[in-house]
C-alpha cells in the first residue's frame, strides 16, 4: 500500500520553525517522506525533479488532475545552467529549490534559506514568477483514485517513456533520466524513437 500523499503534507507541518541548517529543503522533503515509510536519500532537489513519474507547471497540472494535489512536490526550475554538471546535457534545466503542496495557509511548505527555517509560502494553484513554477507527483504516493488513475495511464506518442504527452508534461525513461531536447532537422535518438521537444 502506497504512502497518502496528504499524509507527506501533514508531515511537513510538524518540522513548521526548524532551522535551515539543520534540514535544507532536500533534507526537509525527504525527513516527510521517512516520516510516511518511504526512505530514500538523492542528491539535491535536481535529483528530486528528475525522479519525478509527471511534471508539468501548475497550470498543466490543474488542467491534467483537475487541481494540484495536496502533497504535490514543488519545483522552482530555471534555465540558468546552474544545475549540477551532472545535469547540464540534459536540457531540462535547474531544479534550485523543492517544497510540498499543503493545500492549506499560503498552499506550500519548504525549508528556506531565505527565511532560515521550515516555513509556509504563497503558492495558490498557480505559476509564481520568480518562485514556485513546476508542480512534480510522483507514483510512489497516493493521490487519491482519480489523480492515481491518470498518473498510471502510459505516455501517448506509442507509450515510450521520455516523449512529450502533449500538454506541455513529459514522463521519464525507465532510468528516470529524460530524454534530451531534440534539435528540429536532428534526427531523434532512435533508442528513445521520439522527436519532440519538451518546453
Amino acid at each position: 500500500m502506497k504512502a497518502r500523499a496528504k499524509d507527506l503534507a501533514l508531515a511537513g507541518e510538524k518540522y513548521l520553525g526548524r532551522s535551515y541548517q539543520e534540514m535544507d529543503c532536500q533534507a526537509f522533503v525527504e525527513q516527510c517522506l521517512r516520516n510516511v515509510g518511504i526512505s530514500l536519500n538523492l542528491a539535491g532537489s535536481n535529483a528530486w525533479y528528475r525522479k519525478m513519474t509527471w511534471v508539468g507547471s501548475p497550470e498543466e497540472c490543474r488542467q491534467k488532475f483537475g487541481s494540484v494535489p495536496i502533497g504535490a512536490f514543488l519545483f522552482i526550475l530555471a534555465s540558468d545552467g546552474k544545475e549540477p554538471a551532472k545535469y547540464r546535457e540534459d536540457g531540462i534545466g535547474n531544479a534550485s529549490h523543492i517544497g510540498i503542496r499543503t493545500g492549506r495557509g499560503d498552499g506550500a511548505i519548504h525549508s528556506s534559506q531565505t527565511r532560515g527555517c521550515v516555513a509556509e509560502s504563497v503558492f495558490r494553484d498557480k505559476t509564481i514568477r520568480g518562485g514556485w513554477n513546476r508542480v512534480g507527483l510522483w507514483d510512489e504516493l497516493d493521490y487519491g483514485e482519480m489523480v492515481n488513475g491518470i498518473l498510471g495511464e502510459k505516455c501517448d506518442g506509442g507509450g515510450v517513456p521520455g516523449c512529450d504527452i502533449g500538454d506541455g508534461s513529459f514522463c521519464p525513461s525507465p532510468d528516470g533520466q529524460y530524454t534530451k531536447k531534440t534539435v528540429p532537422g536532428v534526427p531523434p535518438d532512435p533508442a528513445r524513437r521520439c522527436g519532440t521537444e519538451y518546453f
